[in-house]
């Protein structure tokens, strides 16, 4: 009878461990504005250890540069882009769910300068009108901060005078690297990334009407192959608290 038990509870066992391994491993891929990559990370590891069945991978850009991939058929299940002209142009394509588009999150854009720059926040014309000086932005073509920064230097009537100095990165985190290593004396980047730097200082901060606001809206790509999936993890970057930790503000939606 012990024996008959025994070989009853390895059968049980058995299959339990069957099942476990016949459960298939469902594969996102997230493509996300660069700027966004500390706070999804925390939210992707969070989310993975409470959805054992769900593997996340991250595909960060500059936001142009992704829309760009999903025109061109990359396999993609979520896309947030970092202005809302992006995530537009491909839902006038019909490339995204319309129903799923949501405002996610938003934030201000500010000069920065290494920690141990001269300059300082009465400084920027004179930094602006210094043709030694390198300041770069993000490449207003494809990456939202540059179109951000580049607004908001129109705006100052300083376009004329800074055009000279500009060097371009090809996403916001490769800007405030060249700021944070001293290989360019300014940058204009998001106010999110710039908090999250020891090495930059913050020297003048946008206001309302310096540039297009910033927002970041999310949405289910229409080529998704799990779709509900996307839409789970799209819920739960809703709800999260990470982006507030990270300094940006989620943007309220109406009821």
């Amino acid at each position: 009878m012990k024996n008959l038990i025994l070989i009853l509870l390895l059968t049980i066992l058995m299959m339990g461990c069957e099942a476990s391994g016949d459960r298939d491993t469902i594969e996102i891929t997230v493509s996300a504005a660069a700027s966004l990559k500390d706070p999804l990370a925390e939210i992707v590891e969070t989310y993975e250890q409470e959805n054992l069945d769900v593997k996340i991978t991250l595909n960060m850009a500059g936001s142009g540069t992704l829309a760009m991939q999903i025109e061109n058929g990359a396999e993609v299940d979520l896309f947030i882009s970092a202005a809302d002209s992006w995530m537009n142009g491909l839902n006038e394509k019909g490339l995204i769910v319309s129903e799923t588009v949501v405002p996610l999150l938003s934030t201000r854009m500010v000069i920065v300068v290494p920690e141990t720059s001269k300059y300082n926040e009465n400084d920027i014309t004179t930094l602006f009108e210094d043709r030694t000086a390198k300041i770069v932005i993000g490449e207003p073509s494809s990456v939202p901060a540059g179109k951000y920064a580049m607004e908001w230097v129109e705006s100052m009537g300083m376009t004329q005078t800074v055009n000279k100095q500009l060097v371009y990165g090809k996403d916001a985190k490769e800007v405030l690297s060249w700021v944070e290593t001293g290989n360019a004396d300014a940058g204009i980047v998001y106010f999110t990334d710039a908090i999250a730097s020891k090495k930059v200082r913050v020297v003048r901060t946008s206001t309302l009407g310096d540039h297009t606001e910033v927002n970041y809206p999310a949405a289910v790509v229409k080529s998704s192959k799990h779709i509900d999936e996307a839409i789970a993890f799209l819920n739960y970057m809703i709800d999260s608290e990470v982006f507030e930790t990270h300094g940006f503000t989620k943007i309220k939606r109406e009821e």
